[in-house]
């Protein structure tokens, strides 16, 4: 679902001007719209979703991205039969 949303956040800001129209979010369910305003600081328009980037947004939805990548790391590392325990204590 998060890759879903973050790569039509990407498209509406490298090639639509900050705006994400419904015509490519019309399938979505609640949790990507979700997502899609708590992490990208959206309003909904009539044309579409209008992104307004803030600090704090772009912190939130970094700190997701790095948990989802850890999540798939650990599973990867745990089906290429290492053990489950990645990092070392200290």
């Amino acid at each position: 679902m998060w890759h879903t949303v973050v790569a039509e956040v990407r498209h509406a800001a490298v090639h639509s001007n900050m705006l994400l129209k419904h015509t490519r979010t019309r399938s979505w369910g609640h949790a990507h719209v979700a997502l899609l305003e708590a992490a990208f600081g959206t309003v909904s328009e009539p044309r579409g979703y209008v992104l307004h980037p803030e600090r704090k947004h772009a912190q939130e939805a970094l700190t997701l991205f790095a948990e989802y990548g850890y999540a798939v790391f650990k599973e990867l590392t745990q089906l290429a039969g290492y053990p489950p325990k990645v990092l070392p204590e200290s």
